[in-house]
């Protein structure tokens, strides 16, 4: 592939519109667009016991010794962060070997619109509503989930 040499002078037009774009960029920013709005989830394993490693000199050509790896899996327990464009705002550790079901997101739901009424200053139109960010998981879809949040404290802040 041969190469080109592309002369990097900008022309008053190129100049004109890297400007015009960083302001209305920062005009966006200064309103507080959608995007200060919205609030997502994740989970996310958390194993609370770390192993230790032996070490073990060898002699050259020596194979190194064995040990079978510890069962994790009954050591992990689930973290669930909710958290917008400054941070978290809430989260919850699961006990040992429970998941989000239905029921404990519309929990969830429930327990971050409290959080939110605490943190969230309303708007100037007298509102305080937030877009949920959320991946596809039945928790987050199910029928009984979306009926929760439309009947719940929660209606009237998640959009």
């Amino acid at each position: 592939m041969d190469g080109k040499w592309v002369p990097h002078l900008l022309t008053e037009e190129n100049k004109y519109r890297g400007v015009n774009i960083c302001s209305n960029f920062f005009s966006r920013y200064k309103k507080k667009n959608f995007l200060h709005k919205v609030i997502t989830v994740d989970e996310k394993w958390i194993a609370y016991d770390s192993p230790e490693r032996r070490k073990s000199w060898l002699d050259p050509g020596q194979q190194s010794p064995s040990f079978p790896k510890p069962n994790i899996h009954d050591k992990k327990i689930l973290l669930c962060v909710w958290w917008d464009w400054k941070g978290i705002i809430h989260y919850e550790l699961l006990e040992r070997g429970q998941t989000v079901t239905c029921e404990r997101y519309e929990a969830q739901l429930n327990k971050l619109a409290d959080v939110l009424k605490e943190k969230k200053p309303f708007t100037n139109q007298g509102t305080r509503s937030v877009l949920l960010l959320y991946d596809n998981a039945i928790p987050c879809t199910a029928k009984s989930t979306w009926e929760a949040i439309l009947s719940s404290t929660a209606c009237g802040l998640f959009h």
